[in-house]
């Protein structure tokens, strides 16, 4: 997870140049201050205070050349709306407007001077609704610039900017085909690509199977060896199924490389089709998504995007369905075959690999991780299809509950509790067309990806 890169848009006006000539140089010294409070979380470019249109549009031109996932703007004086309106509403770039100032007020001491420096709310008002009027999304966080809430939050905005900008520029690959009949995660990839932002790549079975076959063996014994030094790892699972798994892993990483990915789907019956691929991929699905590799089961291309989206929201994720309701606890049972991110996995406890028979197709017992996730505050997120073909990003706020690993389950497992109830969750969740597959990161995210919605133009259902 990188910083995000965020170009620091600071107005003010060009009447105080001759009027007040020193107000400018002291608003810019207080927006290297703001840049040096957030500079272990965020990159900046700041190419001085813009007072004309021209400088305006000169600062949002480098912006965009130089790569920055989104544009921050502060009025460190009052300036008109339309030196700014004319480059905000052109460029694709996120617009997120920080209603802030140095002073926390003006006291009955307090001389003009303070007050000149200390007057930009106006400016916000009258930008926001320009920006309204112009049909242009933007986003607005009102606090003081100590205000540590207000930081946080704005730092989250930066997030969901660079989780755009990543999105924009991700590629997916989708091994195989998706899983017949699953209707809730078909995707027009076209409208995928033009909205969202991935590409998928399509990539055979045969593809796959070639470099599961000519996998070296120096490389296999590496990977396992890796596998038993950090798994407990179950003596059942003979050498040749573990081969099979580390042969399997060893293919899917190159694709990876080879083909520039960020995420991966793959469909367990396109799988099993092939006489040449013995194993499925649950060790190598989990293991990837520690490194930070999205994924999707069943060929979901839709939540292996909401795998990289939440990654960089929470520095990690992991891909989760909805297996059993809990009443009693309240709470939803989270699973699926054989994957969870194991890097989320809880401390007390090791990782364990059992070996897993697989009835569902004919195929040799799958070494599959079994473990829990570790508890805390956790964030899902569906991004589905809605009406006529529109995206649309459903997420829910809960936590991840403090219990140990059901073994007999023979999947990674763990229960997760929305912050409504239980019925009031679901009923809402399924009212709004939430899909069946899910990605969870840790944390209160939900602001977050409704930001994410709004950059992209996508509408957001935020539940709870």
């Amino acid at each position: 997870m990188f910083k995000p890169n965020i170009g620091l848009l600071g107005l003010t006006l060009e009447l105080y140049d001759s009027s007040l000539p020193e107000l400018r140089s002291g608003r810019e010294v207080f927006a290297r201050r703001l840049i040096k409070m957030m500079e272990n979380d965020i990159n900046f470019c700041f190419p001085g205070a813009c007072n004309t249109r021209e400088s305006v549009e000169k600062a949002v031109a480098r912006f965009e050349s130089e790569g920055c996932d989104a544009i921050l703007v502060i009025f460190l004086t009052y300036a008109p709306s339309l030196i700014a309106l004319p480059a905000l509403f052109r460029t694709k770039l996120p617009v997120i407007i920080w209603n802030t100032q140095e002073a926390t007020g003006i006291l009955a001491d307090s001389g003009p001077g303070l007050m000149m420096e200390n007057h930009g709310v106006h400016g916000v008002q009258d930008l926001t609704s320009a920006l309204r009027r112009s049909g242009r999304n933007f986003r607005v966080i009102t606090g003081h610039w100590r205000d540590a809430k207000a930081i946080h939050r704005l730092i989250m905005l930066f997030r969901a900017a660079r989780a755009v900008s990543v999105l924009r520029k991700s590629r997916i690959a989708l091994l195989g085909y998706p899983m017949q009949d699953m209707g809730d995660f078909c995707v027009d990839e076209t409208a995928f690509l033009a909205k969202i932002g991935p590409a998928v790549i399509h990539i055979s079975i045969d593809e796959l199977a070639n470099l599961v076959e000519k996998a070296p063996e120096g490389d296999l014994g590496e990977l396992m060896a890796e596998d038993r030094k950090h798994f407990d790892w179950d003596d059942m699972i003979t050498s040749a199924e573990h081969e099979g798994a580390a042969r399997l892993e060893w293919a899917i990483r190159r694709l990876i490389s080879d083909y520039h990915l960020n995420a991966w789907a793959q469909h367990f019956m396109a799988l099993a089709g092939s006489n040449r691929i013995s194993i499925l991929p649950f060790l190598a699905a989990s293991k990837l998504m520690a490194e930070g590799v999205g994924y999707g089961a069943e060929g979901d291309v839709t939540v292996a995007a909401g795998c990289i989206l939440m990654r960089e929201l929470a520095k990690e994720s992991t891909f989760v369905e909805m297996f059993t309701m809990d009443f009693e606890e309240q709470a939803l049972f989270m699973r699926h075959m054989g994957e969870l991110n194991i890097a989320m996995a809880r401390r007390d406890v090791p990782v364990k690999v059992i070996r897993k028979p697989f009835h569902l197709v004919k195929m040799q017992p799958i070494p599959t991780p079994v473990f829990a996730l570790r508890p805390g505050e956790a964030t899902i997120c569906s991004l589905t299809t809605g009406p006529k073909g529109s995206f649309r990003l459903v997420v829910a706020e809960g936590e991840v509950l403090d219990i140990p690993c059901y073994l007999n389950i023979g999947a990674p497992n763990f229960k997760w509790r929305p912050n409504c109830k239980l019925e009031e969750f679901l009923d809402r969740f399924a009212e709004v067309g939430g899909s069946h597959h899910q990605a969870l990161g840790y944390g209160r995210l939900g602001e977050a990806i409704e930001a994410v919605a709004g950059f992209l133009g996508i509408e957001a259902f935020h539940i709870g």
